[in-house]
């Protein structure tokens, strides 16, 4: 992926484990699995002044949410891992700016799985 680049010389790169999770978090911040994700209320609810009925359908703009300037800064749409250095990765969909496996109930069944090959395979540190 990262060498793709790089076809006509040969460059090395270090990466440490730590290095590579960023970069894997950061791609999928800006390119998440499910860009939209369906969703019915199951109660009334007013949001910024408007009332939505139980059994409305909606979308949760999962691209749009994980580009926000206001939670991601000016620069939202740029790859820059460094961003992820002192968030707390939550797979579990509590913290709403960074939700690439989506959240509560409805949250991607193989987020485990993958959280676990990431950060506990053999890889070189």
């Amino acid at each position: 992926m990262l060498l793709s680049v790089q076809r006509d010389e040969t460059t090395s790169f270090e990466f440490e484990r730590r290095d590579l999770k960023f970069v894997l978090l950061e791609a999928l911040r800006l390119h998440p699995g499910v860009p939209l994700a369906p969703r019915q209320l199951s109660e009334d609810v007013k949001v910024h002044g408007y009332d939505i009925a139980a059994g409305t359908q909606g979308l949760i703009n999962i691209w749009a949410i994980q580009r926000d300037v206001s939670a991601w800064g000016q620069d939202a749409d740029e790859f820059r891992p460094d961003k992820h250095l002192d968030m707390v990765a939550d797979f579990q969909g509590q913290n709403l700016k960074f939700i690439p496996f989506g959240s509560g109930r409805r949250i991607c069944r193989g987020s485990g799985y993958v959280v676990a090959f990431w950060w506990k395979s053999h890889w070189p540190t």
